[in-house]
């Protein structure tokens, strides 16, 4: 009976050890939402990411990155933006969002243009977007990816 009380609470701990923690030196960053899944020429396109990082060292020059990628057209993985993340107060434990506007195929004149994708891939691309923070010091997040999303050249 004491062997299995002993087992027990080795298995316990080494579960509770094992668990990703919420806050790490190095950001955790989760894929959030995108405000539609079809766009067309000059449609604004919005995506909200999460992130946390244990220092909330999130000033300048801390970043985040986005990528388009279209696996049946590698020309259309040309979309790669980093824009900085605004200076968020420093506290231990931040966690927060980010929400990244792009006009699709032009300007809108609501935010910055992310170009079409190139002519060889045709009107439509069945694409995701890839993205990543950095923080002050250097640390980057793992990726996460967006669902799949339709680009029309309209």
């Amino acid at each position: 009976m004491r062997n299995t009380i002993v087992i027990a609470l080795i298995c316990l701990a080494g579960i509770i050890g094992c668990s990703k923690d919420k806050f790490t030196t190095k950001p955790q960053v989760t894929y959030k939402k995108v405000n539609a899944n079809v766009f067309g020429t000059l449609q604004t396109i919005q995506f909200t990411i999460g992130f946390t990082d244990a220092e909330g060292d999130f000033t300048s020059p801390a970043q985040v990155f986005i990528q388009r990628i279209n696996p049946t057209c590698p020309a259309d993985s040309n979309f790669k933006d980093s824009l900085p993340i605004p200076d968020f107060p420093s506290s231990s434990n931040f966690e927060g969002d980010i929400r990244m506007t792009y006009s699709y195929a032009g300007n809108n004149g609501e935010a910055p243009i992310m170009n079409a994708p190139p002519g060889e891939c045709g009107d439509t691309s069945t694409c995701y977007f890839r993205f990543a923070v950095m923080d002050k010091a250097g640390n980057r997040s793992d990726t996460v990816n967006s669902e799949t999303i339709i680009l029309i050249r309209n």
